[in-house]
């Protein structure tokens, strides 16, 4: 503080202004760090498992376009919003799969083509066959999957936030 003023009252005031702004400047910058640091030390929370309402489809049945309204935190607010998923039929377990509703190379939505069998993504071309895979077009990589699991016959997914 200020140990070179004897307390005297000028001493006395000198102590007690000083005071008065470290607790102010106290008061502004503790809840300023919390706010800041909150979301890093925040658990991270983990998605819910969403019902789609409908069965996993048969084999050889067209996919199935769905809507997946999610809940997710965005930062310090929490954001409702409405997903396209499609939900394909998985040969090799019997159950689905579910893919998100946007294009792997710009986030635009596609749509399944049943004259090419494919999924084809109006923006710039890319085509992906029933499994996902990028066949033709820009997209680097396969449609993105969302976790799934079936309880009694119901598809539940668990919308995950979109890869950057």
């Amino acid at each position: 503080m200020a140990e070179g003023v004897p307390l005297n009252r000028r001493g006395f005031l000198v102590r007690l202004v000083l005071a008065a702004q470290a607790l102010l400047a106290l008061a502004l910058i503790v809840p300023g760090i919390g706010y800041l640091l909150t979301p890093l030390f925040a658990a991270r929370r983990q998605g819910r498992w969403v019902p789609l309402g409908a069965p996993a489809p048969r084999t050889g049945s067209p996919p199935l376009r769905i809507e997946i309204a999610t809940r997710e935190p965005d930062g310090y607010v929490v954001r409702e919003r409405k997903r396209i998923a499609w939900v394909v039929a998985d040969t090799s377990s019997g159950g689905g799969i579910v893919f998100s509703g946007e294009c792997t190379h710009l986030g635009c939505n596609f749509d399944w083509s049943p004259a090419d069998s494919l999924f084809v993504c109006p923006c710039h071309g890319g085509r992906f066959d029933r499994s996902g895979r990028n066949v033709a077009g820009p997209p680097r990589r396969p449609l993105d999957r969302y976790p799934v699991k079936d309880e009694g016959g119901v598809l539940f997914v668990m919308p995950l936030k979109e890869k950057a």
